[in-house]
């Protein structure tokens, strides 16, 4: 009788999870070839999360699970499969990628701060490859 109530007690106990989804949805692509490598850090600049998916045809979406934070996202798509950005001989990306808040560096990837977005609660933001 013991175990079954304890049983009950259990199975009745809400699951609180403080996670919610962001949606991350990918525009820009130029083909469907190769993988897309996407990565999320916190706000420390440590990398948190990392995935790559298959491109699709005009808009490609990845999902996190995510606790209430300050966020930053970097993406690329390796059209050629090689596992890396492929650059020019002066480092100019030769592959599509983007950033969360869609900035832009200069001679170089944008400053981390700038890159950073506030996440509370389920939502999605779109990152355009260039």
């Amino acid at each position: 009788m013991k175990i079954f109530l304890l049983t009950l007690l259990i199975i009745s106990t809400p699951f609180h999870d403080d996670t919610s989804v962001l949606k991350v949805q990918l525009t820009g692509l130029k083909s469907t070839n190769g993988t897309i490598y996407t990565q999320l850090f916190n706000q420390e600049g440590e990398m948190v999360a990392r995935k790559s998916v298959t491109p699709e045809e005009d808009i490609t979406t990845i999902e996190f699970r995510l606790q209430p934070g300050k966020y930053a996202i970097r993406s690329f798509h390796d059209e050629n499969g090689n596992g890396r950005l492929d650059t020019t001989l002066f480092g100019i990306p030769r592959e599509r990628y983007g950033y969360s808040n869609n900035v832009r560096g200069f001679m170089g990837e944008p400053a981390f701060r700038r890159q950073l977005f506030t996440f509370q609660k389920d939502t999605t933001i779109t990152i355009r490859h260039r």
